[in-house]
């Protein structure tokens, strides 16, 4: 599944411009250094986390696609690329510290799926507008 991800995130990676690239590259490394900053965090003082970690993750990792992106597209595809090299990073460092992490787990997986309804649940919330919008202009005509 993780392949998949990745296989289809990096076709879409191919389509942009060098310089969308290189601020793919800044945003995706951003998401990946905040997923692994805040396992870190669980794994090493877990009295800062005050509610379900995958809520909080997935809430970090919204909050930041929003403020890179603001197409649906790319806020995804920033999410799942972010995320997978996250998982990545935090398998490499808790295998230095002589811990045992599965890349993919089920709660990456969790996190990414909560993370990826969010955005989806807020673009439905952002089309709401423009759609009243169009039902109020065909309200307004008159049709013979």
């Amino acid at each position: 599944m993780k392949i998949a991800q990745l296989q289809l995130s990096c076709y879409f990676v191919a389509k942009q411009t060098r310089w969308q690239l290189l601020y793919m590259v800044i945003a995706s490394l951003t998401i990946a250094f905040a997923y692994t900053s805040f396992q870190l965090l669980v794994l090493f003082d877990p009295v800062w986390i005050w509610m379900d970690r995958t809520w909080m993750l997935a809430m970090v990792l919204v909050i930041l696609c929003f403020l890179f992106y603001e197409n649906i597209r790319s806020r995804l595809l920033c999410l799942v690329i972010g995320g997978c090299q996250g998982e990545m990073l935090y398998s490499i460092i808790s295998q230095k510290i002589s811990l045992s992490s599965i890349i993919g787990s089920f709660s990456f997986l969790d996190t990414m799926s909560v993370s990826a309804s969010c955005i989806l649940i807020w673009a439905l919330f952002e089309q709401i507008p423009v759609y009243v919008d169009s039902k109020k202009q065909i309200k307004g005509t008159r049709q013979p």
